[in-house]
């Protein structure tokens, strides 16, 4: 297995870096790393993060996860970060799982009235 991962930095309102995860000539995810933490409404703003990622329903389960986390945090240091938010959902296990083993330590938990379910924000210390 060959892994390559390519950038694409946009330098809008919300400075994001977006990198693709290929294993040979075959796109298998993605990450996007904002440089400042961000939320989604419902959210509210202490669970902010700056890191997105998907792996093709395809690909998971094959250890995808951890590679473009690992990456992800090479990358984000590079940009000049000293720690990564990271945000997920409860019922995600297999990020959950991605994020711990990245080094991801639960700072906060908030539960969502909507989804009836928790959701999470870990962090990352880089360096």
């Amino acid at each position: 297995m060959s892994v390559q991962f390519k950038v694409n930095i946009d330098s809008g309102s919300l400075p994001t870096s977006e990198y693709t995860l290929f294993d040979g000539k075959e796109e298998v995810g993605f990450v996007q790393i904002r440089h400042k933490p961000s939320v989604s409404f419902p959210l509210p703003q202490d669970m902010a993060s700056h890191i997105y990622y998907e792996i093709k329903v395809s690909e998971r389960g094959k250890g995808y996860g951890n590679i473009i986390l690992n990456l992800t945090k090479i990358e984000a240091q590079k940009i000049g970060l000293k720690e990564i938010l990271l945000s997920v959902w409860e019922s995600n296990f297999p990020s959950v799982k991605s994020i711990v083993k990245n080094g991801g330590s639960l700072l906060r938990t908030y539960y969502s009235e909507d989804r009836k379910e928790n959701f999470f924000l870990y962090v990352i210390k880089l360096g």
